[in-house]
């Protein structure tokens, strides 16, 4: 599933009890209608591990993002019974960067003369 929206807070990183990073938050995204009566619906988003830790230093209130992954059914206990909720897993985010988690490490950048020869030029 891809979804595409702004992100609603400041980076929330917290620490599993294994240790593992997560970053949660929300996508506000907005339904455009004809009509000129626009909605947002909130999607709740997490991502696991290294990429976690990369988001929660790249990612502020208000970025543009576009989030693929997968849906993930959460439930537990309260006093008041048993709630549940659906949270999008990111498996890549792309912005004004583009992240791909690999093992749970941030990809390396490119060098600027990746591929050009020995004057520099890349063609």
């Amino acid at each position: 599933m891809t979804i595409s929206g702004r992100v609603v807070r400041d980076a929330e990183l917290r620490s599993l009890p294994s240790g593992d990073s997560v970053f949660e938050n929300a996508l506000a995204v907005e339904h455009y209608r004809k009509e000129g009566d626009n909605e947002v619906s909130f999607i709740d988003w997490k991502v696991y591990g290294g990429f976690a830790d990369l988001l929660a230093s790249k990612l502020e209130k208000g970025d543009s993002v576009v989030v693929s992954g997968y849906v993930k059914q959460e439930s537990w206990e309260t006093t008041e019974g048993k709630r549940s909720k659906l949270v999008l897993v990111a498996q890549s985010v792309e912005g004004e960067f583009k992240f791909k988690p690999a093992n749970g490490a941030a990809p390396k950048a490119e060098s600027q003369n990746e591929g050009a020869g020995d004057d520099g030029i890349p063609f």
